[in-house]
């Protein structure tokens, strides 16, 4: 595997070992992983070669980390 999908596998095993262990409970865990995920996104999320610029890369890692909460509409 390359180097940047060994972090994100650490990452997920990290998460995996706190849910076992329960330091925290598990929505902390949870949102503390994606918030690592999508803070460095050059380092775990894209490789180095897929990624165009710093603003790219944040944009996209922000647009993933955020997907999977539902949008509330009122009105």
């Amino acid at each position: 595997m390359p180097q940047y999908a060994w972090y994100y596998f650490a990452i997920f095993r990290g998460v995996i070992v706190g849910l076992m262990f329960e330091p925290l409970p598990g929505a902390p865990s949870g949102l503390i992983a994606v918030t690592l995920v999508a803070g460095y996104p050059t380092n775990v999320l894209f490789s180095p070669s897929s990624t165009r610029s710093q603003v790219y890369s944040l944009n996209a890692s922000l647009s993933w980390a955020l997907s999977g909460f539902p949008i509330v509409r009122y009105g």
